[in-house]
């Protein structure tokens, strides 16, 4: 739990809509543990109902705000709820700014994230349709959203850079993409510098020690070769893609972990996989693909604290990161790190391509 300074000014927050799932506060603070769509899977058995977090309530002004024993709000289990997180990417202190009239037909409708969309730091987005059960939409098999992830499961190759590496081009040479070998090996290269240069589809959060995910996410679990992230939901989205009849692995198989990525590219993530169709070289590729997919902590600061970038499109056909520092003369603590995140990325795709031929 991150503690938010009470100098907080508000450039970081996110909004979310949840549902009620627990109202006895036991600080008296009149707080309810909300499970937020998009985010918390309704499985219990990934995340029980004592890990939702619990979330502060804005009450009216005719509450006096002062007391050190707030009473009930009123607001009932089940209830649907609007609110912000105060710790913006990280996700993880809420706070209701009020509920959503509903029934069992509620639903919203989202068309995907606009050009100037910043992915959470978990690099999860929000489905592209929220209905009273956001697991009718989940890895479980084809969904409104698109494809089920059925690439092909044969492996070819020594290792599992170069079987990663020929799975994703084929991937993307079949549909059509102008650059699949470089696409390819943007994901390659990421996937290295997350669990590592064997590719270990067992890697947990404590991969490369200092580099690893215990300082990008703080205390947060990640696993797998592109670190999913428990949290932020796309673990538990792993563990349910495994578990469809078609696949019938555990969540630590290399191939299924491969498909998982086709099936993120078609639903969660599928804007990822539109904006990898105009990127013409292996830097460009690179990065969107760390800034998008992967989102590391150093993409979001980058993100937060440089407008241009948020707008994607605009900022990969003006040159990505390598003309954004020619533009940019004095860089920053944000762009430094991003930068030489990215270097040693774009280093490893590189290698990648050049050992398999492109």
């Amino acid at each position: 739990m991150r503690t938010i300074n009470t100098e907080f000014y508000g450039d970081d927050s996110r909004w979310f809509i949840g549902e009620v799932k627990g109202i006895n506060d036991p600080a008296r603070l009149g707080r309810v543990r909300v499970r937020v769509f998009g985010l918390h899977t309704t499985n219990t058995s990934k995340i029980a109902l004592t890990d939702l977090p619990w979330a502060n309530v804005v009450l009216p002004v005719t509450q006096g705000g002062v007391a050190q024993v707030t009473q009930p709000t009123g607001i009932q289990i089940g209830a649907r709820v609007f609110g912000v997180f105060l710790d913006g990417g990280h996700s993880q202190v809420p706070l209701i700014l009020g509920s959503i009239p509903s029934n069992s037909s509620f639903r919203i409708d989202y068309d995907g994230p606009p050009d100037n969309f910043v992915v959470p730091v978990s690099g999860s987005t929000p489905s592209q349709q929220y209905d009273t059960d956001p697991d009718s939409n989940d890895p479980r098999g084809t969904d409104q959203r698109g494809g089920s992830g059925n690439a092909s499961t044969n492996l070819i190759g020594q290792g599992r850079q170069e079987q990663a590496f020929n799975f994703l081009k084929q991937y993307f040479q079949q549909r059509g993409h102008n650059n699949p070998g470089y696409i390819a090996a943007a994901f390659v290269g990421n996937f290295i510098n997350e669990s590592g240069a064997g590719l270990p589809p067992n890697a947990g959060p404590d991969y490369k020690g200092v580099k690893g995910n215990n300082t990008r996410w703080g205390q947060e679990r990640s696993f797998g070769i592109a670190q999913w992230n428990l949290s932020a939901g796309r673990m538990g989205d792993l563990e349910v893609f495994v578990a469809r009849p078609d696949v019938g692995t555990n969540w630590a198989n290399f191939t299924s972990q491969l498909r998982f990525v086709t099936w993120e590219l078609e639903n969660t993530h599928s804007y990822v996989y539109t904006w990898l169709q105009e990127d013409q070289t292996i830097e460009a590729a690179t990065e969107t693909v760390m800034a998008w997919y992967e989102n590391p902590a150093v993409s979001v600061n980058f993100k937060t604290a440089h407008a241009e970038a948020k707008s994607w499109r605009k900022y990969q056909r003006a040159g990505g990161i390598q003309a954004f520092l020619r533009r940019n003369s004095r860089q920053g603590t944000a762009i430094s790190a991003y930068s030489l995140e990215f270097r040693e990325r774009v280093g490893d795709a590189k290698a990648v391509y050049n050992t398999y031929g492109g």
